[in-house]
């Protein structure tokens, strides 16, 4: 089988790490991947290390007609059979021409966001699609899109990676801080969704009672939007202003998450959205305790009262009193962390998604071929 990714940015978030986590696992099942995405990005260095193809960034591409005549090439020259984009807005671009490829298209659904009409018959076009959660399901469906070919597959974890153990970067030894420090931690990229401006209010209501308590955000802003620069300084404004900026740590983009998950005492995840969140799988698989907000797919990833608080979004008040409720309960705080590895290992492990999605796509490309007709040029194999 030979597939070709579209990827519309070379920036690594959740849905990325994702199909990245997943590569591997189809690779030794013998799919063949090709990738066209932003070259000499971090995404691009990432495929090449699995030994994925990549291309020129056919995203870019702004008329239809242009897309399409070098996604037909593209297809032609790595002689795919299947196109799947990697996410929901790729797959709306790669929905409007899919009916001049000669071969088959499928998309990931990647978020919980309101569609146009327009918006769900582009999407609607393609032969398959994959969301990530019931949630991200129910919520498309809801809103138009076709109920057949659209196919719930979690994302998937690597259990070996991320799973409880020592670690090889001291966080306390690189902030210069006391042996004994605790950490309450925020981990995603900054932006209004993720809702950081609600983790510093509720750790500045913290504070006061856990002197020994630590506070790291840790990711980075891609957008330059007016409207996303202010949220990230108002971040900051809030910490100043409860006169804690000295216990604040921005540590910006990681790559030792599974070091900093080991080293977290609460993961507190404010997110106003999430259709299936990352973190909180890679947080979970690692035994960190988590308060999280319960939107989108977090309950279909964690229970509360079993293996995390859930909380309103928009809530910091509730939100730090939960992470209070961790911070005063060991045996509470252990439970949890076992409980949500254990969720991890019985439906988020990365194997079960390469098992889940591989013959989706070779359905996919079944029923593309059925429906293009016998002189298709090519056939699953």
């Amino acid at each position: 089988m030979r597939v070709g990714l579209l990827f519309e940015y070379g920036t690594l978030n959740g849905g990325e790490f994702s199909i990245l986590a997943v590569i591997p696992r189809l690779q030794r099942r013998g799919v063949f991947l090709s990738a066209a995405c932003p070259e000499d990005t971090p995404l691009a260095h990432e495929l090449k290390k699995l030994g994925v193809e990549t291309g020129d960034p056919i995203a870019e591409l702004a008329g239809d007609d242009q897309f399409a005549d070098r996604l037909h090439s593209w297809a032609d020259n790595k002689d795919l059979q299947l196109i799947h984009a990697n996410s929901l807005a790729m797959g709306r671009k790669l929905g409007r021409v899919c009916d001049r490829l000669t071969i088959p298209t499928s998309c990931h659904l990647r978020d919980i966001i309101k569609l146009s009409r327009s918006a769900i018959d582009d999407l609607n076009r393609h032969s398959g699609r994959v969301a990530v959660s019931q949630a991200v399901r129910e919520f498309h469906l809801r809103q138009g899109l076709s109920e057949s070919e659209t196919m719930t597959i979690f994302n998937g974890v690597n259990l070996e990676r991320f799973s409880p153990g020592s670690v090889s970067r001291d966080l306390r030894e690189e902030l210069s801080l006391p042996p004994e420090t605790r950490f309450v931690t925020n981990v995603g990229q900054i932006c209004l969704r993720k809702g950081q401006d609600d983790f510093a209010q509720a750790v500045a209501l913290l504070a006061k009672d856990f002197p020994d308590v630590q506070f790291l955000l840790v990711g980075e802003r891609h957008s330059q939007k007016a409207e996303s620069v202010r949220f990230d300084k108002q971040i900051d404004e809030i910490i100043r202003s409860a006169g804690i900026a000295g216990r604040f740590h921005r540590l910006g983009f990681r790559r030792d998450l599974t070091d900093i998950f080991r080293q977290t005492d609460v993961l507190l995840h404010t997110a106003r959205q999430e259709p299936l969140g990352r973190v909180l799988l890679e947080a979970a698989a690692t035994e960190t305790a988590i308060v999280a907000t319960d939107v989108g797919g977090t309950a279909e990833i964690l229970e509360d009262g079993v293996s995390a608080i859930l909380v309103p979004s928009k809530s910091p008040e509730q939100a730090a009193q939960a992470v209070r409720r961790l911070l005063q309960d060991d045996k509470l705080r252990t439970g949890f962390r076992r409980n949500a590895r254990l969720a991890i290992e019985t439906r988020f492990d990365v194997n079960r998604s390469a098992d889940a999605l591989e013959p989706f796509w070779r359905e996919v490309i079944s029923r593309g071929v059925e429906t293009r007709g016998a002189d298709s040029p090519r056939s699953p194999h």
